[in-house]
């Protein structure tokens, strides 16, 4: 179970953003959880109106494109 499903949406965005300044984890992970963290924000609204399941595709795929993106180079840190 995921955490938009344990806690909701809320809770997830807090969870990404913690994620995205813990030292403990590489470098594209981090910055995989703070780009997740900043879309899920600025979309935040439309998310929300979404059944639970298919909030939680959607941001299964928004995960897992922003780590192919940042594994390849097109995303990284300035």
């Amino acid at each position: 179970m995921g955490v938009v499903e344990k806690h909701g949406l809320d809770r997830a965005i807090q969870y990404a953003e913690q994620l995205s300044h813990d030292d403990t984890l590489r470098p594209a992970i981090r910055r995989a959880n703070s780009l997740i963290a900043q879309a899920v924000k600025s979309q935040r609204n439309t998310l929300k109106r979404l059944q639970i399941e298919e909030c939680s595709t959607v941001l299964g795929y928004v995960a897992w494109w922003l780590r192919i993106k940042t594994l390849r180079g097109s995303l990284r840190s300035e």
